[in-house]
């Protein structure tokens, strides 16, 4: 095993602090998976289009209640 890096001495010496590191959370998706169903894997990526339809303001039509 190679020595430590400088940053890694430095971590080392916060107790408790190495382990958010390495941390990965899941999410329970089994409520939305029952409904979509599992993952198609022939579907196509999203695009950068598609992602910023997601969290861009949308126009709204005249008379159209929001």
């Amino acid at each position: 095993m190679p020595d430590p890096t400088p940053v890694e001495q430095v971590a080392a010496g916060f107790e408790g602090f190495t382990g958010y590191l390495s941390h990965r959370r899941r999410y329970d998706d089994v409520r939305a998976r029952s409904v979509l169903g599992p993952p198609d894997p022939a579907a196509a990526p999203p695009t950068l289009d598609d992602l910023l339809r997601g969290v861009l303001p949308q126009p709204v039509a005249a008379g159209v209640p929001a």
